[in-house]
């Protein structure tokens, strides 16, 4: 199977409504990526990378309209998060999926571990007072607000 990427044309109406409800989780979990990648690689089959082309795909078509669904949305963050977890043992351990059930509980829309998982960054879309409630179970400035910036990477000094 071969997979293509092209570029998403987000309506402003998108992109505002995503970056008013994304946020960044970190989840206290160091990995080695290139391990989990080699163990997903043994159960990666044509079917879950169909799935996972389908789950980009859909969630091209609603973000193509700006009045698309936050919920509709998160499903399929979810989704895509179900699909990661089976393609290796690795990609998940107790205090992520712990992590992971906390996040969900405080009534997001959805979540995903970034990356190869194991550990890292969980993307969340929420909206703020399910985000509040959620960083009121946190560590400190574990959850952060983020934007998609179409500019690509910028330097900042602090």
């Amino acid at each position: 199977m071969t997979i293509l990427r092209r570029d998403l044309k987000l309506p402003e109406e998108a992109l505002e409504k995503l970056n008013s409800n994304m946020y960044i989780l970190y989840s206290g979990e160091m990995r080695q990526a290139k391990v989990i990648e080699e163990s997903k690689l043994l159960n990666l089959n044509d079917v879950l990378l169909t799935e996972i082309r389908d789950i980009a795909r859909e969630g091209e078509l609603l973000m193509s309209k700006g009045d698309f669904s936050l919920s509709d949305t998160g499903r399929l963050l979810n989704y895509g998060w179900e699909i990661k977890e089976s393609l290796s043992k690795s990609v998940s351990n107790t205090n992520i999926d712990n992590l992971y059930k906390l996040i969900i509980k405080s009534g997001v829309y959805g979540a995903k571990l970034c990356g190869s998982g194991g550990g890292g960054f969980f993307i969340v879309l929420a909206n703020s007072k399910s985000a509040n409630l959620l960083r009121a179970k946190l560590p400190k400035s574990c959850l952060s607000k983020i934007n998609i910036d179409l500019k690509g990477l910028k330097r900042f000094d602090i």
